[in-house]
């Protein structure tokens, strides 16, 4: 009777109690712990909600996991626009509220969900892997901002004062008066309202909530990249290969908190969310991911737009290997298509209207303000090779190769999506790509007698470098789109390592002995990587310089003596100076006492 008196306390009930019991624990036991537990609840617990509510099938726990996160990002970002449109200020006790009723609503779903036994709680051994990878990751991630007292680099001043914006005003940073005279400012804010909940309900001080949940959402990308190469690959082998690339061998993204990049950073960790929600849409029958896909999309104009970009041409690219797959499906996956893009631009409406009408219509007034010259656009060869660059771009090409002779679906993806990225950034590519893609249609026209073909190929012909140069503009250059590389490496070369493992265990009569050398060689791997990382200075690797608190003499005339100023010494420069404070980026922000 005692039994059966406890059946409703299910193995995975158990596991939520528990979870309840150490979150309540880590958010009462130290500031980070708090900030940890509040930053959780808010990125992932809207995407749980819209998970639950939307989606009929569950995906595997991981790629459901990274649904959370990006759209929950995007539905917080989405929930600040309307609301500042709206002129509802969002206090902090209306944001306690929103928390209580958030976790709530998140309980009582997981509560429901977990009554059944579902699947084994012991997951399997990649995802073992995936997850001491992560644990490694996050590790070191916090000991290399020991000793940093602020966010470094000149965004972060700029971040911190829309965060500080965000606070006061409980809206969107639209406005940033009365600190700058700048009105209906045409900056992607999703990033900073995020940190402006969480500021407000923790009461951390904004620069130390920065620098950590910088950390955070840098560790995070561990866990959604590799989930969207399971998506892509099918193959659990994958998990820990990206994730060991991406946390700990590639200095990408560990190295975006060196120049403040957090809105990147935040951009690529809805990235995956939108991939996989398109994904799923166009490879099955549930109209409903296509409701995700919408919100994702939304959100992410709001968080990076640079980042919309890059993921329009992924999902470009996925489309078109689709349709090439099923043709068939054209007409119905267009009507999905143009239903997503037209709720996504709803959804995004007001934020939108004002892109359109600060930036787009200035735009084609003088459209001479779009293009670049000089060396903005100019390739850092420095910046692509640095660490471990070389090597991780040789296996990827390596491993690109075997997939392309393969035909591999995600492979050609990987590729496009890369050449698409750098067209973008390098338009005049088109120049000479187009014209030749032009002359073979025309060609293959003639074979087939299609005269619409012909006439097709003959428009491609005229965009050639002597009739018509594409330039270059400013909202895309080779940097923005070199540091994005980190991801469609980790899923290229992840998937090369999961086809040689897959080989290695079927050629092999002991396919345990075969898995038990792959997972010695990922730890000794991620151990030997963190090693790198401690042994190397901070200012050569993941980790910005440590600042210092100085006096600067050039200062002095100008300011009391009694006022300090935050600086930071270049790479290599013994002493810190005045300049390198300037081009270290290092200054207070605006406002502050």
């Amino acid at each position: 009777m005692q039994s059966n008196s406890l059946s409703w306390l299910t193995p995975a009930r158990k596991g939520l109690v528990v979870a309840g019991v150490c979150a309540a624990f880590v958010a009462l036991a130290t500031p980070a712990g708090h900030m940890l537990v509040l930053l959780l609840i808010w990125l992932c617990g809207p995407g749980y909600l819209a998970e639950r509510l939307i989606l009929r099938e569950r995906p595997t726990m991981l790629l459901r996991f990274a649904l959370w996160c990006g759209i929950g990002w995007s539905l917080v970002a989405l929930f600040y626009q309307w609301a500042t449109f709206a002129g509802l200020q969002l206090t902090t006790p209306l944001l306690a509220i929103v928390t209580v009723g958030l976790v709530g609503c998140c309980a009582l779903l997981a509560w429901r969900e977990a009554a059944g036994t579902g699947p084994a709680l012991w997951p399997s051994w990649p995802l073992v892997l995936l997850l001491l990878v992560f644990a490694i990751t996050i590790w070191t991630r916090f000991r290399q901002i020991a000793d940093l007292a602020l966010p470094a680099w000149v965004d972060s001043v700029h971040h911190i004062l829309m965060i500080k914006v965000a606070v006061e005003r409980g809206q969107a940073p639209l406005s940033l008066q009365p600190y700058l005279p700048v009105e209906e400012l045409p900056y992607h804010w999703g990033y900073h309202v995020l940190i402006a909940a969480v500021q407000q309900l923790s009461g951390l001080d904004t620069a130390q909530l920065v620098l950590w949940s910088g950390q955070v959402f840098g560790a995070l990308q561990v866990l959604t990249g590799a989930a969207l190469a399971l998506f892509f690959w099918r193959r659990p082998a994958v998990l820990p290969v990206v994730g060991l690339i991406i946390g700990l061998i590639s200095f990408l993204p560990a190295y975006y908190v060196a120049w403040g990049r957090y809105t990147q950073l935040s951009g690529l960790l809805i990235l995956p969310a939108v991939a996989i929600s398109w994904g799923s849409g166009l490879y099955t029958r549930d109209s409903r991911w296509w409701a995700l896909a919408a919100i994702g999309l939304a959100g992410l104009s709001l968080v990076h737009f640079r980042v919309l970009i890059f993921t329009l041409a992924l999902l470009a690219v996925m489309t078109a290997v689709a349709l090439a797959e099923h043709g068939d499906t054209l007409p119905q996956r267009l009507l999905d298509l143009l239903g997503t893009g037209i709720a996504a631009l709803v959804l995004a409406l007001p934020w939108l209207t004002l892109i359109a009408r600060r930036t787009l219509l200035p735009a084609v007034e003088r459209p001479q303000n779009l293009i670049i010259e000089g060396n903005y656009n100019a390739l850092s060869e420095g910046l692509l090779w640095f660490g471990q660059g070389r090597n991780l771009i040789a296996l990827a090409l390596l491993a690109a190769g075997w997939g392309l002779y393969r035909r591999s679906r995600t492979t050609l993806i990987c590729v496009l999506w890369v050449a698409l990225i750098f067209g973008f950034a390098n338009p005049w590519l088109f120049n000479y790509v187009l014209p030749t893609a032009g002359v073979l249609l025309i060609i293959w026209a003639i074979g087939a007698r299609s005269w619409l073909l012909i006439g097709l190929g003959s428009m491609l012909t005229l965009l050639n470098p002597w009739l018509f140069r594409l330039p270059s503009i400013y909202l895309i250059n080779n940097d923005s789109v070199i540091i994005t590389l980190f991801l469609p490496l980790a899923i290229t070369i992840g998937g090369g390592a999961a086809a040689l493992f897959l080989w290695f265990s079927r050629a092999s009569q002991q396919p345990r002995l075969i898995g038990a050398l792959a997972s010695a060689l990922i730890v000794g791997l991620s151990i030997w990587a963190r090693a790198r990382r401690s042994r190397s200075s901070p200012r050569q690797r993941s980790s910005p310089p440590q600042p210092m608190l100085q006096r600067s003499t050039g200062l002095r005339n100008i300011h009391p003596p009694t006022r300090a100023f935050l600086s930071m010494p270049l790479a290599g420069s013994p002493v810190p100076s005045v300049a390198s404070t300037v081009a270290g980026g290092c200054s207070r922000s605006p406002g502050a006492g």
